[in-house]
């Protein structure tokens, strides 16, 4: 069968022919696609591709359900009535649904709502159901409620202090769960005497409460200030949500103060409310938080642009690496074992500890874009570090499972350095 012209694409079966990429069966993991040759800062057709990663959907829902405030009816039942809702369940017409709002105003709880009501399994995406600001109010009240219940129950509350902080609280949300659920957790932290005050102060807005976060995270001593501006840094800069023990590396803590993993989660603790901790993993309470450090008033906590930032996000790694990387690093002691028997060796070694800077300096490396160019000349970073350990890095990456990854990233590596060599030799010739 001839393949048809280069700008079409068709399909057969499962065959594919043109400029298309296929992936057949389960996918769970990280999704790399290879980049044809292009000109120093022509614009990549795959960089869209570059943070996808496909999940199983499964694994998410437990996730969020974890992280989140716990699921309340009274806070999506009013959609299960909506007569978008009702078209979309009852007419095989549409079977797409697409809730939308604006950021922290519920919307993943009420899919999980919606999810958590269905009896069977629903395509979700485009038919509309927009948020009626009746609804919305009604839902933030039920989860105000609530929400200040548990708090009148913990902090103590008589019922005219709970019906003073029932009241500002509706005041001042604008039907943003978000804000109601962030506003409580400090509510948690204020002595009685000062709960009034403090509601006074907070303010309205996601944007707002995040500066005020913000705020009270300098007020700490100068050395705790700077701990946490690196970890928020590192947060923001990470391909993945990273685990406390490779917080460390990632965010430069030093290790003589930081090798304990319950030192590190106190220290996250401190970093305002912007964080959430599951079974050790680190992550942004929510994706505005994480807007906030990159395109909003919290971009205050990197110290220059976001390519500069990952250009010493990738010195860190190479550095952890640099002085964690040896051979036989899990005590094996000889070659060929298998992969089930090392894995309580490699959970006791401090590998744990670097296996982020191992899976992805890379990317950082490509995220530092001319930034990292210095590292990339011979006799630069990167070249010393694989005269001494690029043995040491593959045998930690077999170890890890990424095999596949690390060819990958030489992959990568490989182009970075040309693009590197050619935009140098423009600066030379201009």
């Amino acid at each position: 069968m001839q393949h048809p012209a280069r700008d079409n694409t068709t399909y057969s079966g499962n065959q594919a022919y043109g400029e298309s990429t296929n992936f057949y069966g389960n996918v769970y993991g990280n999704i790399h696609c290879s980049e044809t040759p292009r000109e120093a800062g022509e614009p990549s057709p795959q960089q869209c591709l570059r943070d996808l990663r496909v999940t199983d959907p499964r694994e998410d829902r437990a996730r969020i359900e974890g992280d989140k405030d716990r699921l309340l009816r009274d806070c999506y039942a009013w959609i299960l009535d909506d007569a978008s809702f009702q078209r979309w369940r009852t007419q095989d017409a549409s079977r797409l649904l697409w809730i939308k709002g604006d950021p922290g105003k519920g919307k993943t709880m009420m899919a999980m709502g919606v999810i958590a009501e269905l009896s069977r399994p629903e395509s979700l995406s485009y038919v509309a159901v927009p948020k009626k600001p009746s609804h919305v109010s009604r839902a933030v009240a039920a989860f105000v409620d609530h929400k200040v219940e548990r708090l009148a129950t913990v902090q103590k509350y008589d019922r005219r202090l709970q019906a003073e902080v029932q009241q500002q609280l509706r005041d001042k949300a604008e039907g943003t769960f978000l804000w109601v659920s962030l506003v409580c957790k400090e509510l948690e932290k204020v002595p009685l005497y000062r709960t009034q005050e403090v509601l006074q102060e907070l303010p309205p807005g996601l944007d707002p409460l995040y500066e005020r976060m913000m705020a009270h995270i300098v007020t700490q001593d100068a050395r705790t200030v700077g701990y946490c501006r690196g970890i928020l840094r590192s947060i923001t800069l990470a391909f993945r949500p990273l685990q406390l023990e490779e917080l460390a590396a990632t965010a430069g803590l030093p290790r003589d103060k930081f090798g304990d993993v319950q030192a590190v989660a106190d220290l996250v603790s401190r970093c305002g409310s912007f964080l959430t901790v599951r079974e050790a993993i680190i992550s942004f309470v929510h994706l505005s938080a994480k807007d906030f450090f990159t395109i909003g008033n919290g971009r205050q906590v990197l110290n220059g642009t976001l390519a500069e930032e990952q250009g010493r996000m990738t010195n860190r790694l190479l550095d952890a690496m640099d002085s964690t990387l040896r051979r036989d690093m899990c005590s094996l002691q000889k070659p060929g074992v298998r992969i089930q028997e090392a894995t309580g060796r490699v959970r006791s070694s401090c590998l744990p500890q670097v296996a982020y800077a191992c899976e992805y300096w890379v990317e950082h490396v490509q995220a530092g874009r001319h930034a990292c160019s210095d590292m990339l000349v011979d006799g630069g970073k990167v070249h010393s570090f694989f005269q001494k350990h690029l043995l040491h890095w593959l045998e930690a990456m077999s170890l890890l499972q990424k095999m596949s990854e690390a060819i990958l990233a030489l992959q990568k590596l490989e182009a970075a350095v040309n693009v590197s060599h050619r935009l140098a030799r423009q600066i030379y010739f201009h």
